[in-house]
């Protein structure tokens, strides 16, 4: 679903998908249930997964605060579900972030979780600190 800057990611389109089933395939032979793209132009910030969406958790547990992070990007599709999960975020009181993503963040996350309609919520990544 990723596609490279002015692409067709952001739209749904059997196109999109294409791309990754080489990659995806690969990576289920590898043990792996999914494979997780970063933009294709600089291979920096997280995008999506090759099926969903990307959603984070981070637990500050000093000040006892959650913060929902959605990658933020021109190039992926806005999901219902996503978009359904921040405002649930919102009623939890958690603090909502939809900035980009780099990825080296990603180690600071307690949770990571695909999301999307065929997805539904599937957490792929639980971090223990």
């Amino acid at each position: 679903m990723t596609a490279a800057p002015l692409g067709t990611g952001s739209a749904k389109l059997g196109g999109n998908y294409a791309p990754v089933f080489k990659y995806s395939m690969q990576a289920k032979h590898a043990g792996y249930p999914i494979t997780l793209h970063l933009d294709s132009k600089t291979r920096t910030y997280i995008d999506e997964f090759s099926t969903s969406n990307f959603v984070a958790l981070l637990d500050d547990p000093t000040n006892n605060t959650k913060t929902f992070v959605v990658p933020e990007s021109s190039s992926i599709l806005k999901s219902v579900t996503t978009k359904s999960l921040v405002e649930l975020s919102k009623s939890f009181g958690w603090k909502i972030e939809m900035r980009v993503v780099p990825w080296p963040e990603v180690s600071k996350f307690t949770e990571v979780a695909a999301c999307g309609t065929a997805a539904v919520i599937t957490v792929y990544i639980s971090f223990v600190c």
